[in-house]
Formats: structure tokens, sequence, C-alpha cells
């Protein structure tokens, strides 16, 4: 193996040290497109992956590819994949911490 360059039959470290964290954000997206689950939920799955490859995962993996035909359920800050998204659901926290769905509607909607 040269370079940094990981193969499916790369041995990864006891809590995969030798990864960074985009790496390990592709192993767990890899992981879920793997599983037969009828809904997947992601969260920030896109945090530590520049936006080239975040890109590619949202087009090639959640809209078409192993995930098109599942529920998903993507949490994540990066707004530019709201657009394609079936439903938004924005969050806030109350006074007393608690958590609340403060908006939802289609990113058309909310444009309106």
């Amino acid at each position: 193996m040269e370079g940094n360059t990981l193969s499916y039959r790369t041995l990864l470290g006891e809590k995969g040290i030798n990864l960074s964290g985009g790496q390990k954000q592709r192993i767990c997206i890899a992981r879920a497109a793997y599983q037969e689950t009828e809904i997947v939920l992601l969260d920030d799955p896109l945090s530590a992956v520049d936006a080239h490859v975040g890109s590619h995962l949202v087009e090639k993996c959640l809209l078409s590819g192993p995930m098109a035909n599942r529920t998903r359920i993507l949490v994540t800050h990066q707004l530019d994949v709201l657009p394609k998204a079936d439903l938004i659901l924005v969050m806030d926290r109350d006074n007393n911490n608690e958590g609340h769905i403060v908006q939802q509607g289609t990113y058309q909607v909310s444009l309106d």
C-alpha cells in the first residue's frame, strides 16, 4: 500500500486511530450503505469531509445508489443539501434546554 491510500483490506487500529476524521465518516457511511435496513439515521455524516466528497456522497449514496430506496433521516449543518430534502425540520432549545421543532416544511416552502 502506497501513501495514505486505503483499500478494503486495510487493517484499522484500535478505535480507528490511524484514520482521519473524514475517513472514519466515510467508513460509517459505507457500513450504513451495506446494511439492509429500511431506515437509515445519519448524524452529521458530512461534517468531516470536504465539499466535493460530501456532494458525491449525497448524490451517489443517499439520493441514488445503496440508500436511495430507504427512509433516510439526515441531521446536518450543511445547508447546501436542504434543497434535496423531502422534508426539513429546524430544531432549537427552549429556556429549559428542551428541544423543539420550530419550523418545518420543504425547501421551496421556506423560500416563499
